[in-house]
Protein backbone atom coordinates (compact mmCIF):
# COMPACT_ATOMS: atom_id res chain seq x y z
CA UNK A 1 0.00 0.00 0.00
CA UNK A 2 1.79 3.05 -0.75
CA UNK A 3 2.21 5.87 1.94
CA UNK A 4 1.49 9.65 1.79
CA UNK A 5 5.04 10.69 0.65
CA UNK A 6 4.63 7.87 -1.95
CA UNK A 7 1.42 9.23 -3.44
CA UNK A 8 2.66 12.82 -3.58
CA UNK A 9 5.34 11.65 -5.78
CA UNK A 10 4.00 9.69 -8.32
CA UNK A 11 0.76 12.65 -8.55
CA UNK A 12 3.62 15.28 -9.19
CA UNK A 13 5.45 12.80 -11.74
CA UNK A 14 2.18 11.96 -13.24
CA UNK A 15 1.25 15.68 -13.61
CA UNK A 16 3.89 16.67 -15.54
CA UNK A 17 2.50 14.28 -18.84
CA UNK A 18 6.12 13.45 -19.41
CA UNK A 19 6.45 10.23 -17.65
CA UNK A 20 4.16 7.60 -15.65
CA UNK A 21 4.62 5.64 -12.43
CA UNK A 22 3.94 2.11 -13.20
CA UNK A 23 5.26 0.73 -9.80
CA UNK A 24 7.11 2.15 -6.80
CA UNK A 25 8.75 1.29 -3.27
CA UNK A 26 9.11 2.93 -0.08
CA UNK A 27 10.82 1.80 3.65
CA UNK A 28 11.75 4.13 6.22
CA UNK A 29 13.63 6.86 4.40
CA UNK A 30 13.87 5.06 0.83
CA UNK A 31 11.41 5.32 -1.99
CA UNK A 32 11.77 3.99 -5.90
CA UNK A 33 9.55 4.57 -8.14
CA UNK A 34 9.61 2.74 -11.56
CA UNK A 35 8.29 5.53 -14.73
CA UNK A 36 7.58 4.65 -17.81
CA UNK A 37 8.48 7.12 -20.77
CA UNK A 38 5.76 9.02 -22.39
CA UNK A 39 6.42 8.78 -26.08
CA UNK A 40 7.65 11.79 -27.98
CA UNK A 41 8.57 13.75 -24.54
CA UNK A 42 12.25 12.37 -23.56
CA UNK A 43 13.85 15.74 -24.34
CA UNK A 44 11.77 17.73 -21.53
CA UNK A 45 12.03 14.94 -19.11
CA UNK A 46 15.55 14.90 -19.26
CA UNK A 47 15.51 18.96 -18.35
CA UNK A 48 13.19 17.84 -15.40
CA UNK A 49 16.04 14.69 -14.60
CA UNK A 50 18.77 17.68 -15.19
CA UNK A 51 16.80 19.91 -12.69
CA UNK A 52 16.28 17.15 -10.10
CA UNK A 53 19.99 16.36 -9.72
CA UNK A 54 20.91 19.70 -9.35
CA UNK A 55 18.56 19.82 -6.48
CA UNK A 56 20.51 16.74 -4.69
CA UNK A 57 23.34 18.21 -5.09
CA UNK A 58 21.75 21.77 -3.33
CA UNK A 59 20.22 19.69 -0.47
CA UNK A 60 23.60 17.39 -0.11
CA UNK A 61 20.83 14.25 -1.11
CA UNK A 62 21.97 11.29 -3.08
CA UNK A 63 19.54 11.33 -5.68
CA UNK A 64 19.82 7.74 -8.45
CA UNK A 65 18.13 8.46 -11.63
CA UNK A 66 18.49 6.20 -14.37
CA UNK A 67 16.95 4.12 -17.19
CA UNK A 68 16.34 0.62 -16.24
CA UNK A 69 15.96 -2.42 -17.97
CA UNK A 70 13.50 -5.33 -17.41
CA UNK A 71 11.73 -7.56 -19.04
CA UNK A 72 7.52 -7.42 -19.74
CA UNK A 73 5.86 -9.99 -22.08
CA UNK A 74 9.37 -11.43 -23.21
CA UNK A 75 10.09 -8.21 -24.44
CA UNK A 76 12.92 -6.09 -22.58
CA UNK A 77 11.77 -2.33 -22.34
CA UNK A 78 13.19 0.38 -20.00
CA UNK A 79 11.74 2.73 -17.83
CA UNK A 80 12.95 5.68 -15.67
CA UNK A 81 14.15 4.67 -12.32
CA UNK A 82 13.92 7.65 -9.25
CA UNK A 83 14.90 6.28 -5.61
CA UNK A 84 15.70 9.08 -2.99
CA UNK A 85 17.53 7.73 -0.04
CA UNK A 86 17.60 9.93 3.42
CA UNK A 87 18.55 8.91 6.72
CA UNK A 88 15.19 9.13 8.15
CA UNK A 89 10.75 9.69 7.35
CA UNK A 90 11.41 13.30 8.28
CA UNK A 91 14.23 13.91 5.59
CA UNK A 92 12.52 11.96 2.91
CA UNK A 93 9.43 14.57 3.29
CA UNK A 94 11.60 17.65 3.03
CA UNK A 95 13.72 16.04 -0.45
CA UNK A 96 10.22 14.88 -1.78
CA UNK A 97 8.04 18.08 -1.04
CA UNK A 98 11.57 20.20 -2.56
CA UNK A 99 11.24 17.51 -5.96
CA UNK A 100 7.39 18.21 -6.34
CA UNK A 101 7.90 21.82 -6.93
CA UNK A 102 10.50 21.23 -9.49
CA UNK A 103 8.42 18.36 -11.25
CA UNK A 104 5.47 20.91 -10.85
CA UNK A 105 7.41 23.65 -13.03
CA UNK A 106 7.40 20.81 -15.58
CA UNK A 107 3.37 20.88 -15.74
CA UNK A 108 1.79 21.55 -19.35
CA UNK A 109 0.09 24.74 -19.26
CA UNK A 110 -2.74 25.80 -21.50
CA UNK A 111 -2.99 29.50 -20.93
CA UNK A 112 0.04 31.07 -23.10
CA UNK A 113 -1.98 29.44 -26.34
CA UNK A 114 -5.32 30.60 -24.92
CA UNK A 115 -3.61 34.21 -24.85
CA UNK A 116 -2.48 34.23 -28.39
CA UNK A 117 -5.72 32.95 -29.61
CA UNK A 118 -6.82 35.89 -28.12
CA UNK A 119 -4.86 38.47 -29.33
CA UNK A 120 -4.22 36.83 -32.48
CA UNK A 121 -7.33 35.42 -33.97
CA UNK A 122 -10.00 36.93 -32.36
CA UNK A 123 -12.26 38.64 -34.72
CA UNK A 124 -12.26 42.40 -34.20
CA UNK A 125 -15.55 43.49 -33.95
CA UNK A 126 -16.37 46.84 -36.83
CA UNK A 127 -16.73 49.90 -36.02
CA UNK A 128 -19.97 51.92 -36.47
CA UNK A 129 -19.52 54.58 -38.05
CA UNK A 130 -20.46 57.92 -36.65
CA UNK A 131 -20.12 60.38 -39.51
CA UNK A 132 -23.19 60.97 -41.81
CA UNK A 133 -23.11 59.82 -45.44
CA UNK A 134 -22.05 62.21 -48.38
CA UNK A 135 -24.71 62.56 -51.03
CA UNK A 136 -24.54 59.74 -53.94
CA UNK A 137 -22.79 57.37 -51.07
CA UNK A 138 -26.41 56.22 -49.49
CA UNK A 139 -27.21 52.48 -51.19
CA UNK A 140 -30.15 52.07 -53.37
CA UNK A 141 -33.54 51.74 -52.07
CA UNK A 142 -34.52 47.90 -52.37
CA UNK A 143 -37.78 47.10 -53.90
CA UNK A 144 -40.25 45.34 -51.82
CA UNK A 145 -40.73 41.93 -52.16
CA UNK A 146 -44.68 41.23 -53.37
CA UNK A 147 -46.47 38.38 -51.24
CA UNK A 148 -48.59 36.10 -52.82
CA UNK A 149 -52.72 37.00 -52.41
CA UNK A 150 -54.20 35.14 -49.70
CA UNK A 151 -57.26 33.07 -50.21
CA UNK A 152 -60.82 34.77 -50.64
CA UNK A 153 -63.25 35.95 -47.97
CA UNK A 154 -66.10 34.21 -47.52
CA UNK A 155 -69.45 35.87 -46.57
CA UNK A 156 -72.17 33.96 -44.67
CA UNK A 157 -75.21 34.37 -46.10
CA UNK A 158 -76.93 37.27 -48.12
CA UNK A 159 -79.06 39.83 -46.31
CA UNK A 160 -81.84 40.32 -48.59
CA UNK A 161 -82.67 43.87 -50.03
CA UNK A 162 -83.73 46.99 -48.05
CA UNK A 163 -87.29 46.48 -46.34
CA UNK A 164 -88.91 49.66 -46.71
CA UNK A 165 -91.22 51.39 -44.32
CA UNK A 166 -94.78 49.99 -43.64
CA UNK A 167 -98.14 52.18 -42.78
CA UNK A 168 -100.16 50.30 -40.45
CA UNK A 169 -102.36 52.88 -39.53
CA UNK A 170 -103.91 56.02 -41.20
CA UNK A 171 -106.81 57.80 -39.90
CA UNK A 172 -107.93 61.40 -39.52
CA UNK A 173 -110.24 62.77 -36.09
CA UNK A 174 -113.18 64.63 -35.80
CA UNK A 175 -111.80 67.65 -36.21
CA UNK A 176 -109.77 66.50 -39.73
CA UNK A 177 -106.40 65.90 -38.23
CA UNK A 178 -104.61 63.15 -40.28
CA UNK A 179 -103.00 59.86 -38.37
CA UNK A 180 -100.55 58.10 -39.75
CA UNK A 181 -98.35 55.23 -37.93
CA UNK A 182 -95.71 53.54 -39.92
CA UNK A 183 -93.82 50.66 -39.11
CA UNK A 184 -89.67 50.46 -39.20
CA UNK A 185 -88.50 46.90 -39.01
CA UNK A 186 -85.10 45.97 -36.77
CA UNK A 187 -82.01 46.05 -38.90
CA UNK A 188 -81.24 42.75 -38.05
CA UNK A 189 -84.76 41.31 -39.10
CA UNK A 190 -84.74 40.39 -42.64
CA UNK A 191 -88.00 38.24 -42.77
CA UNK A 192 -91.43 38.50 -40.95
CA UNK A 193 -91.26 36.50 -37.87
CA UNK A 194 -95.25 36.67 -37.49
CA UNK A 195 -95.64 34.68 -40.57
CA UNK A 196 -96.46 30.79 -39.94
CA UNK A 197 -94.02 28.39 -41.35
CA UNK A 198 -94.36 25.29 -43.98
CA UNK A 199 -95.79 23.17 -41.82
CA UNK A 200 -98.44 25.86 -40.61
CA UNK A 201 -96.97 26.52 -37.55
CA UNK A 202 -96.40 29.96 -36.09
CA UNK A 203 -98.63 33.10 -35.57
CA UNK A 204 -102.24 32.35 -35.97
CA UNK A 205 -104.65 34.27 -38.70
CA UNK A 206 -107.51 36.19 -37.43
CA UNK A 207 -110.18 38.06 -39.76
CA UNK A 208 -113.24 36.23 -41.90
CA UNK A 209 -113.74 33.09 -43.19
Amino acid sequence: MSSKVSMQLQSALIATGLVQPVSEKHKGGDIEVLCRQIPGQEKPWLSVVDKLLALGDDLEQDFHICRRYVRREGQMVFGWHIAFSCKNVKSLQSVVNAAVKVLDQARPSLMPAVEQVTREEAPTAPTASRSPLSPGRHPPARAATPRAPGEPGTVVGTPPATVGLRVVQNSRDERGKQTIVEEMPLPHVYAEMNRPNEKGRGAKLTGGG
